[in-house]
């Protein structure tokens, strides 16, 4: 068996990341060759990229993710151009099912996709709660420390609650549960669930 070499496994948080990490993930590195991954820290509520995080070398902090706004269409004009788009986030998690990486900001949970486009799939950004719902009808407390099932489900911590948040179907994917669905949380009490 070989000896793991401990030091490049190693490395001090630099100050501009405001020196905590609150949860790292890893996906397909977008635009990457087969089986290349970034994996990504989630550090003073921004995303870094952990540089190294591939190979046998030193382990060091990337400069911050740009994340951007989901730009909508407006009157049947086309979208308008990406924005960046600034958010303090917490937990973040990849989720297989979907191709997604998922965060939360404040009381919402957001999705970004694989070209670092953010939009809210849970939740409000402006608003707390614990009602149960569907995408923008569900509010939480705090939600924070995703955990991604991998076949379509995310668990969220919310205050001393669990949540069950169910993933939108991914166009084209077959054997989703049809369209309707949305983004719904469930389990507990009722359709829209509750403690897990």
């Amino acid at each position: 068996m070989a000896a793991m070499n401990i030091p490049s496994c190693v490395m001090t948080i630099a100050e501009e990341t405001e020196g905590f990490v609150n949860g790292a993930a890893s996906r397909p590195l977008p635009g990457g060759g087969e089986g290349a991954t970034q994996t990504l820290l989630a550090c003073g509520h921004k995303l870094w990229p952990l540089e190294g995080a591939g190979s046998r070398g030193r382990l060091e902090v990337g400069p911050r993710l740009t994340l951007y706004s989901h730009p909508a269409s407006r009157d049947g004009r086309p979208a308008a151009e990406r924005r960046p788009y600034d958010t303090d986030i917490n937990g973040v998690t990849w989720d297989a099912h979907s191709s997604a990486l998922y965060l939360t900001q404040g009381p919402a949970v957001m999705r970004v996709s694989s070209d670092d486009t953010a939009a809210v799939v849970a939740g409000a950004l402006d608003e707390r709660g614990g009602a149960d719902g569907r995408g923008s009808a569900a509010r939480f407390i705090i939600p924070e420390l995703l955990a991604s099932d991998g076949a379509g489900a995310l668990y969220v911590a919310d205050g001393d609650r669990i949540r069950k948040l169910q993933l939108p179907p991914v166009p084209g994917q077959q054997g989703n549960r049809g369209e309707a669905l949305g983004s719904q949380l469930a389990g507990g009490t009722g359709a829209a669930g509750g403690a897990a």
